[in-house]
């Protein structure tokens, strides 16, 4: 008997498979194909049926094969057919003879039998019933229905793109909706469901609109909702994620929510002070910092302290142009980054909200509704409280646009707005944010973002908040970041100091002891060559780039508009560039408060520079743990080593102030000592150094006796031992002529003993001392006390002295 209904079930499967290929209409052969598989539940009938399903497969096409997958998978869970492992070993053998695409379908090994345990969940007549079943990891639940939407938000207003006249409706009162296939209209093509779907792409891969269309076509709805779930298509949450809107809208780099540091939140609260202002006009804030400095970061901080309500209710627009530029787009519409880069401002400001819109709302909007930016603002704060039931009266409940990495709109000309004084155009960055109408706002940050004049000062502020500086080490520790060495050779910039953080072997508050010195060791490796990648030295900035390295290893003070000097026998004459213009590009970053231009040490190795340019000093020599024998004994030095740590890279650091102040001068070898020592001295004590030249065209010398005669006097920092301290080639500056050169002391000790043993004529000598800070101790009337902190960036490494 069992043989005759085997023999029974594999004549009717011959006769199906022949008849697809006289081209059976799709529905007639998945009822006969159905009552074939329904017509026994013993696993070799299954396994023999397969065979004859196996024998017909090259001439089924991949429509074809995914329809008659599909009613198999469904009727595989069907309550009719209660035998599990038939059921399994049916869809794994549907899955794997077909040759259908496991993530195209979003189907895994633990997802088939996900489907058949939701058997009961399936209806007989092939349509969804109200929990519609889920093809997920079986550890996975989802709260939402895709099918038919059940979040009692309202059936959604709905614009498809490329068909305004039929598309929108589907007969009588229903409205189409992305998630309910059963709404779409049959007569649909490929290309309107794909216009209708494209908005609401999610991490998925993108379904076949041709095979979608073919199953609108047969009805089979419960098909279609499978292949929508596969592609990530879902309406949204009842309020925006900000996790999931920050990692599909910012920077790949982007993995979880804002890093919080104390000392960015004092520029989130400026931004906010600007953008709370009460009045008539627009608010416009820039925000001009390096790379890596924490842009991203400082945006993403924004929206989750300053506005999490405006967030989660869909009224904060955050977006990155970078991400924005690579976004695969609809080639028959421009995006909003593509309008404004071709001089179309205002229609990139609407389309940029209306497609914000239409992504946290689930709900296509209609371009003719976002046709000018007041019309858009309106039509964004009422789609918005429909959607996600927005409170009234609440002043951080306001829309507001923040765009990142915005020097790439920056780099644009306005094709015609123009300055009414200079007749320069605007940028097209500019011309975005005075775009938005009042009383809103706008915030924009990238390394060239910079906001001039309004067209109308009278309807727009612009605010400057920025740049955004280094970390201190006080506000690292408290964030738990990198050790001391790694924190100083990163410069405190956040991007740097990421990378530290992210080796668990060395973090912060374990101790340094020779075991985990050697993963120090490794770690540092592979940190330095990442820096390097991170900031790459550009040749044709070589000279400039250097330059920034001793100001910033020597705590020189500059001005941002000051031209950055170059050693004048690299002849590097042909690119004037300043010290704020060096910021733009990312070669470091100025303050403006403290006049310092800071670069990141370990982006700058000896390597870079003794293959390429003879070089008066040496990255190392400044900065000890650029050199690789110092990293490898990281943690094993002995106390005896506190001169080639401490005193000689002091040493560099006073030859480096030398250095800068003469090529800025560039007219004599001899320079002022005051302003060598710039910054390092006591105001009341500055008079005093200004009567006084050096010159240390010689750099670092090392002598065996404590003083120098006359004849073999050297124009040099003549290093005598710790113990002795260095002698400076100096002279004194008259009005008449100028003083004969001497060597002038400059003790190492931290007090004043050894200089009150000295005797000299107060008339005509001077006496240097280093110090770790500003000293008030009663001392001779010609000695001159050095802060070692502010000449040297190292001096965090004996601390005690």
């Amino acid at each position: 008997m069992q043989n005759g209904h085997i023999h029974h079930m594999r004549h009717t499967a011959t006769y199906t498979w022949r008849s697809l290929t006289n081209s059976i209409r799709y529905h007639n052969f998945r009822t006969e194909m159905v009552g074939t598989l329904r017509a026994s539940t013993h696993q070799s009938a299954v396994q023999d049926e397969h065979h004859h399903v196996n024998a017909f497969f090259p001439l089924v096409s991949f429509r074809e094969r995914w329809a008659i997958a599909s009613q198999a998978l469904r009727q595989a869970a069907s309550p009719e057919w209660n035998s599990g492992p038939v059921c399994c070993a049916l869809a794994a053998q549907v899955i794997e003879r077909f040759h259908l695409d496991s993530c195209f379908l979003g189907l895994t090994e633990d997802s088939i039998p996900c489907i058949v345990s939701d058997a009961s969940l399936v209806q007989d007549d092939g349509v969804a019933s109200s929990s519609d079943a889920v093809v997920c990891p079986k550890d996975q639940v989802l709260s939402t229905d895709l099918a038919t939407g059940s979040d009692n938000i309202g059936p959604p207003a709905l614009f498809v793109e490329g068909d305004t006249n039929d598309a929108a409706n589907t007969g009588g009162d229903e409205m189409v909706a992305f998630d309910d296939p059963r709404t779409w209209p049959k007569h649909w093509t490929a290309q309107h469901i794909k216009n209708l779907l494209k908005p609401f792409l999610g991490n998925g891969i993108a379904p076949d609109y041709d095979s979608l269309a073919s199953l609108l076509k047969l009805g089979d709805f419960q098909s279609l909702s499978l292949l929508l779930r596969a592609a990530g298509i879902r309406r949204p949450p009842p309020q925006v994620d900000l996790l999931d809107y920050f990692m599909k809208h910012l920077r790949h780099t982007v993995k979880g929510a804002a890093s919080i540091n104390p000392e960015r939140i004092r520029y989130c609260t400026a931004v906010k002070t600007v953008l709370s202002t009460t009045g008539v006009n627009s608010k416009v804030v820039c925000c001009c910092s390096p790379r890596g400095s924490g842009k991203t970061n400082l945006l993403m901080c924004l929206a989750q302290t300053m506005y999490p309500g405006a967030m989660e209710h869909g009224l904060v627009i955050v977006r990155c142009c970078d991400a924005a530029a690579h976004e695969k787009c609809d080639p028959s519409r421009q995006s909003w980054l593509e309008l404004v880069r071709n001089g179309a401002a205002v229609e990139g400001l609407c389309e940029l909200i209306r497609t914000h819109v239409a992504s946290v709302t689930g709900r296509p909007q209609d371009p003719s509704c976002y046709s000018e930016p007041k019309q858009a603002y309106k039509m964004w704060m009422s789609e918005t409280k429909k959607f996600f039931g927005t409170p009234n009266g609440d002043e951080n409940m306001e829309p507001l646009i923040l765009l990142d990495t915005c020097e790439l709109l920056a780099q644009h000309e306005h094709n015609s707005l123009k300055r009414k004084a200079s007749g320069k155009p605007y940028t097209a960055l500019e011309a975005l944010c005075f775009a938005v109408p009042a009383p809103h706002g706008i915030v924009v940050v990238g390394c060239d973002a910079n906001i001039t004049e309004p067209t109308n000062p009278a309807t727009t502020a612009v605010a400057h908040v920025g740049p955004l500086l280094p970390f201190t080490e006080k506000s690292c520790q408290q964030a738990n970041g990198a050790h001391p060495p790694l924190f100083h050779l990163a410069g405190g910039v956040p991007r740097l100091l990421c990378l530290c953080t992210t080796n668990q072997t060395i973090s912060q508050g374990e101790p340094l002891t020779p075991k985990n010195a050697d993963a120090f060791h490794r770690f540092f490796e592979d940190f330095s060559v990442t820096a390097k990648s991170q900031y790459p030295v550009q040749p044709t900035l070589f000279a400039q780039t250097y330059t920034c390295l001793l100001a910033s290893s020597t705590k020189a003070r500059v001005k941002g508009g000051d031209v950055i000097p170059v050693n004048p026998a690299w002849g590097y004459r042909k690119r004037a560039l300043t010290y704020d213009e060096a910021a733009t590009l990312s070669m470091g970053t100025y303050d403006p408060h403290t006049g310092r231009f800071m670069v990141p040490p370990i982006t700058f190795g000896d390597a870079e520079v003794i293959t390429k340019h003879s070089v008066p000093i040496l990255p190392s020599q400044l900065h000890p743990f650029l050199d690789a024998d110092v990293v490898a004994r990281f943690g094993n030095y002995a106390a005896t080593e506190f001169e080639r740590l401490y005193v000689i890279p002091l040493m560099y650091a006073v030859y480096g102030r030398y250095l800068l102040a003469s090529w800025e001068e560039n007219t004599s070898e001899w320079v002022s000592l005051a302003k060598v020592f710039e910054g390092a001295v006591r105001l009341d004590q500055v008079p005093l150094l200004e009567r006084y030249e050096v010159n240390l065209v010689g750099g670092v010398q090392s002598f065996s006796r404590t003083t120098t005669r006359q004849g073999s006097l050297k124009h040099a920092v003549m290093y005598c031992g710790e113990t002795c301290g260095a002698h400076l080639c100096c002279r004194q500056t008259r009005k008449k002529g100028t003083g004969v050169p001497h060597a002038v002391p400059l003790l190492l000790r931290r007090d004043s003993f050894m200089a009150q043993q000295l005797r000299w004529d107060d008339r005509q000598k001077l006496v240097l001392s280093l110090a770790t800070s500003h000293s008030h101790c009663t001392q001779p009337r010609n000695m001159v006390v050095l802060d070692a902190n502010a000449l040297s960036s190292h001096g965090w490494l004996f601390p005690s002295h």
